[in-house]
């Protein structure tokens, strides 16, 4: 099938940058991406953009930022960077209001 720009993908975490991946793979030609809160480590500073997605890997990449703030003292799991076409920061992309972070469950 080669209509790759009807295509919608949608990831989260780690699966963000997997369906920058497929996208890659497609030479960019898929329609829609949308990145739910991209996963951070070994990501968020890796200068070549081959190995995370990437505003290249369709035609339209949408991001939802919503945990990139520090979990543990030096370590967030979200990426902060901006890597679509449009990045969405919501409350910063740090600490959601009414979402507590339980460490210890």
């Amino acid at each position: 099938m080669k209509h790759y720009e009807s295509f919608t993908l949608a990831g989260h975490s780690l699966g963000a940058h997997i369906v920058g991946y497929a996208g890659k793979y497609l030479n960019g030609s898929i329609g829609r991406i949308y990145g739910m809160d991209p996963a951070g480590p070994f990501f968020k500073y890796h200068p070549d953009h081959r190995s995370r997605l990437w505003h290249t890997d369709a035609k339209l990449v949408t991001n939802i930022h919503t945990n990139g703030g520090t979990i543990i003292p030096g370590f967030s799991s979200g990426m902060m960077d901006t890597c679509g076409h449009i990045d969405l920061f919501m409350n910063n992309a740090h600490h959601q209001p009414g979402c507590p972070i339980e460490l210890d469950k």
